[in-house]
């Protein structure tokens, strides 16, 4: 499957493809993408899956997935998933700046979703926030409030800016919203029942 963008690799592309080459050989992959351009979409794809390996988290993996997105024409949303799932394995705390841009960019669609998750496990509060401000785009709704549920100790505010996605006209936004709050009843409130 190829993307309907032209085929014109740009310098910047080369030098994205460079780094790419570098961090397979690194993790032990096919150092050698020959790709025409960054919308051969299923090769790309799967070179990038080839990083999101722990293995990955002390090369240059991170660098060269991050150069994806600054490229003048946006891949694929499939390559923009993989890339954010596995900027989500090998980004550490360093990045965390980055992935908080990225993760506020709705041109990137549902696909920054696994940033999000990123935040909430490796960015503290101020992760958090970038989550919650995010609940305004409904590509990643769902997700962020899903995600959600994985932030410990859980924040007495988030159940008010939760509640009101029960009544989201997408209903998998309005499941993962009862499932969060649900939780956070239980998260908060429970330990005060048991005195």
């Amino acid at each position: 499957m190829t993307n309907s963008q032209p085929h014109h690799p740009s310098a910047r592309w080369a030098q994205v493809q460079d780094r790419l080459s570098h961090a397979l050989a690194e993790v032990g992959g096919r150092p050698n993408i020959p790709l025409r351009s960054p919308y051969d979409v299923g090769e790309l794809a799967e070179r990038i899956r080839e990083l999101n390996t722990p293995r990955a988290r002390d090369t240059t993996a991170a660098d060269a997935v991050f150069g994806l997105f600054d490229l003048d024409l946006c891949p694929a949303a499939e390559v923009l998933y993989e890339a954010a799932a596995t900027l989500r394995t090998v980004a550490d705390g360093r990045h965390l700046d980055r992935i908080a841009s990225l993760a506020s960019n709705p041109a990137f669609g549902a696909s920054r979703s696994p940033l999000l998750a990123w935040l909430l496990e490796h960015g503290g509060h101020q992760g958090l926030g970038v989550v919650v401000d995010q609940l305004c785009d409904p590509s990643v709704r769902a997700s962020g409030i899903r995600y959600l549920r994985q932030y410990h100790p859980p924040p007495e505010h988030l159940v008010g800016t939760i509640e009101p996605f029960l009544d989201d006209p997408d209903a998998a936004v309005r499941t993962e919203a009862e499932r969060t709050v649900n939780l956070l009843y239980l998260a908060i409130f429970a330990p005060s029942l048991s005195r």
